[in-house]
């Protein structure tokens, strides 16, 4: 994944980067690259992915389905 998929936020008047330097890490980041680890850990098992939002894409309140 390139280095700049993930560019600095801005938001709140906070400067780019912001959040790495005070917390260390980057939530959303972290979050982002969890999930591509376990949808790659599936594949390479032949396992399903389960999806860590909760409801699920397409299952949600507004679907009639």
């Amino acid at each position: 994944m390139p280095v700049n998929a993930f560019p600095p936020k801005r938001g709140q008047g906070g400067r780019p980067g912001q959040e790495e330097n005070l917390h260390g890490t980057c939530r959303p980041k972290d979050l982002i690259l969890d999930a591509y680890d376990l949808m790659a850990a599936a594949r390479e098992t032949g396992g399903a992915y389960q999806t860590l939002l909760d409801p699920p894409p397409g299952k949600g309140p507004r679907q009639t389905a």
